[in-house]
């Protein structure tokens, strides 16, 4: 499968959606502010390490029919943004928008 497309032009706002979320406490609470067409989310992790090494690879885990895995696979989504917020307590909340 070809490789997403950087979709630089929203990653700031990408990283607005992880801090709001991460203030609401509710995962996916800012889909679509970015114009974004998918979502995955990774909310509260340690680190941004832990949300690529544990997160990420947890949903990729889920295979075929796992709505994320499918997200992250799809053929229909041609770029992905990838957007952070550290919270003042260290948690970090990742998130990830395709279009």
């Amino acid at each position: 499968m070809p490789a997403y497309t950087r979709w630089n032009a929203i990653e700031t706002c990408t990283d607005g959606e992880a801090k709001s979320d991460s203030e609401t406490g509710t995962a996916h609470g800012a889909f679509g502010s970015c114009k974004e067409f998918g979502q995955c989310e990774c909310p509260g992790w340690g680190s941004v390490d832990d949300v690529v090494t544990g997160c990420l690879d947890a949903m990729w885990a889920e295979g075929p029919g796992g709505g994320r895995y499918d997200i992250m696979s799809s053929t229909g989504y041609k770029m992905v943004a990838c957007g952070f917020y550290i919270t003042p307590s260290g948690k970090v909340w990742g998130v990830q928008n395709y279009k």
